[in-house]
């Protein structure tokens, strides 16, 4: 009986997505309200960033997310000028302007719990698959995912800047985000 009862809703589900007007909700990031920072320890000391601008959007499709987060290069800031200067040489800039993830999915058993962020990271000419665990928490205008990855620079083929060959930058950046997405409904954000 379990299994008529699971193939009968599996059948609605189809169903439903078959017919006339049924369309995945898209969400649209609020980047006034996400925040997206960064971690790197040199010899001296940490270094803290933050990425002051952010686009993005999600499509929800039973449950599933899929979407794009995009940091502009030249939107990182350590607030030190020259650090700045060498971070985004090294992340080549002018040929990268962009900084991309592909969210390819969230998996979890429900809602507003944790679950496993599944996507892309583009840095440069390289990207690299990741998984990790994210929070999300949702309700009928508001998508919120948070959490943290960390990111080798040799696996982008990236090299840390140093100064004089003493303060050198370590290969492992901690990558923390806290980003949060609005609904759309034919192309207006829903109030």
């Amino acid at each position: 009986m379990k299994f008529k009862v699971s193939l009968t809703a599996g059948c609605v589900c189809v169903l439903l997505q078959a017919m006339p007007g049924y369309a995945a909700q898209r969400w649209t990031m609020d980047s006034q309200s996400s925040h997206i920072t960064f971690s790197v320890r040199s010899t001296l000391h940490p270094v803290h960033g933050t990425a002051k601008k952010m686009d993005g959007y999600l499509n929800e499709d039973g449950g599933n997310l899929q979407g794009r987060i995009e940091v502009p290069t030249d939107q990182l800031d350590t607030e030190n000028i020259k650090r700045d200067q060498n971070m985004k040489k090294m992340l080549r800039m002018t040929e990268y302007p962009q900084i991309v993830f592909n969210v390819e999915s969230v998996v979890q058993a429900d809602l507003n719990q944790k679950g496993q962020l599944n996507g892309e990271l583009v840095l440069g000419e390289k990207s690299h698959k990741m998984s990790f665990v994210v929070d999300r928490k949702q309700d009928s205008k508001v998508i919120q995912l948070s959490g943290s990855f960390p990111v080798s620079l040799a696996a982008y083929e990236l090299h840390p800047p140093s100064v004089l060959g003493v303060i050198r930058v370590s290969d492992r950046v901690n990558v923390q985000f806290d980003v949060v997405f609005v609904k759309l409904a034919n192309g207006q954000v829903v109030p």
